[in-house]
């Protein structure tokens, strides 16, 4: 209704407000397509899964809206310096204020339905048809405007409005996307959870290198090491960490994958070599008390685990550090439960 009366009289900022439905319709059907998709159980051409395909869809959405939103805005500007008069009509109000009733209804709707099933899609769509509520009440207002006070022409400041904000929309949610196929890092709740899980086992003496793999909303995956006790059997080791995957898995939603770093127990040799790179540490203007530093029981690539510094500080140091002490990797330290 909106498209038809916005060509018959003529009205950008009715089309304008008509297309950004439209892309409403398109969403929700590219969103029904990628979870459809998503859910479809691992292949052998995609064995973590399709999830990835709703940020494909959603991608491509965004890509387009902040395409027709600029186009829109560059439409709408000339408007605002050479009005036209008449455009207002007593049934562009009527499909305006039926519009704003009708996304109302969608608004009350998904939110009543969030607050059951806790799905963030469905707080999406509430959250956007109450913009488009906001977009209707200013629409509505400044049609009403022109009806009553002809002289006042105000179409061309809608027009920019709602092309703005298509525009921006499209463009956030392209960001957004781009952010999450790209990769991010895991949020600090879970990441916090995870720590709290690893600390009811007082064999753990600490974790690094956690990283957070995302294929989509439902297959979800962290990877991290932890450090145990190189006196511990391998079956020993095995249990542990299958139980402890098992646990993160079932408390948060995610498949988990966990390295064993055996740490060496602590010899006069070591002790010399920790003591020769505080110094060097220490020639760098860093405080080394604060350090602690643990040796991996390797014999290919010997590592040592450095804690307490930032991760700025220490990329910053590392190619100094394997220069300086050839025969090592270095690796940063998160979390240190024992030393």
């Amino acid at each position: 209704m909106k498209l038809v009366f916005g060509i018959l009289f003529q009205s950008l900022a009715l089309i304008s407000d008509a297309i950004n439905n439209v892309f409403d319709w398109i969403s929700s059907i590219l969103f029904a397509i990628g979870n459809k998709v998503s859910i479809k159980k691992p292949d052998e051409n995609h064995p973590l899964g399709h999830g990835r395909s709703e940020y494909v869809t959603a991608l491509i959405l965004g890509t387009i809206m902040a395409m027709v939103g600029l186009q829109l805005l560059l439409e709408a500007i000339p408007l605002i310096f050479s009005p036209k008069n008449g455009t207002s009509q007593p049934f562009i109000l009527f499909v305006i204020a039926l519009s704003v009733l009708v996304k109302l209804a969608l608004y009350l709707l998904f939110r009543s339905r969030f607050k059951v099933s806790n799905r963030i899609s469905e707080k999406a769509i509430a959250l956007d048809s109450l913009g488009d509520v906001f977009i209707g009440v200013v629409m509505l207002a400044g049609f009403a405007l022109e009806f009553y006070v002809p002289q006042w022409t105000i179409e061309g400041w809608l027009s920019v409005l709602i092309a703005v904000i298509i525009a921006w929309n499209g463009i956030r949610l392209a960001i957004k996307t781009s952010k999450d196929m790209l990769g991010r890092p895991l949020s600090e709740t879970h990441r916090e959870g995870i720590i709290a899980i690893l600390k009811t086992y007082p064999v753990i003496q600490g974790m690094h290198s956690l990283v957070y793999h995302d294929y989509g909303p439902y297959h979800q995956h962290v990877s991290f090491h932890i450090e145990l006790p190189s006196r511990l059997s391998l079956v020993e080791s095995h249990n542990l960490i299958d139980e402890i995957e098992q646990k993160i898995s079932q408390e948060m939603a995610f498949e988990c994958l966990i390295h064993i770093d055996p740490l060496q127990e602590p010899t006069a040799k070591s002790n010399l070599l920790f003591k020769n790179i505080k110094t060097h540490l220490h020639q760098l203007n860093l405080d080394a008390s604060m350090i602690l530093i643990k040796a991996v029981d390797e014999v290919l690539h010997p590592e040592l685990i450095v804690y307490g510094l930032s991760f700025e500080q220490f990329k910053s140091i590392k190619d100094d550090l394997e220069k300086t002490f050839h025969e090592y990797q270095f690796i940063y330290g998160d979390i240190s439960f024992y030393s």
